[in-house]
């Protein structure tokens, strides 16, 4: 591949990374939401606290779920930022006219790392979670994000078809 190809490339990548880490825009009146750390895998402690009336969480439950978010609060904002960062870095480094493909590598690997670290952070949460609910709590909890989820589908595939 030539050095044009493999910047197009580049900058279609860093173009689409955009899209992974946008901020959800807020509602007003409604708050802030979910944040989209809390949701990738789907069982967040955000989420979570979000149907506590529909699980029946007791206020030791909603506490101890609390605290894990608060645990892992900070490095997570961190790690997101470092991301951003990096991907500003990237955008930055292309636009120059002598680009470092080395710079741009490790500033990818950094990128990927960090990502790697929400991820574990993610699957730790989860199985804090997963202990604190009851067996019935987590099924309820599981089918509660599944109907959610084909709503969604439903709704992205009518916007789909109507752009159609």
């Amino acid at each position: 591949m030539n050095n044009k190809n493999i910047f197009i490339l580049l900058v279609f990548f860093i173009f689409a990374l955009q899209f992974l880490y946008a901020e959800p825009v807020e509602k007003p009146f409604m708050g802030p939401g979910p944040q989209p750390e809390d949701h990738k895998l789907g069982l967040g402690t955000e989420g979570v606290l979000n149907f506590s009336k529909e699980l029946g969480l007791t206020d030791e439950q909603i506490a101890k779920l609390k605290e894990i978010r608060e645990k892992s609060k900070k490095e997570v904002f961190n790690l997101r930022n470092e991301i951003k960062t990096s991907i500003w870095d990237i955008q930055d480094e292309l636009k120059k006219s002598n680009a470092d493909k080395n710079k741009i590598n490790n500033l990818v690997d950094k990128i990927s790392d960090n990502q790697k670290k929400l991820m574990k952070i993610r699957i730790e949460q989860f199985f804090e979670v997963k202990n604190i609910l009851t067996e019935e709590q987590f099924k309820k909890l599981s089918n509660l994000i599944e109907e959610r989820k084909n709503e969604f589908k439903k709704k992205f595939n009518k916007k789909f078809e109507k752009k159609q």
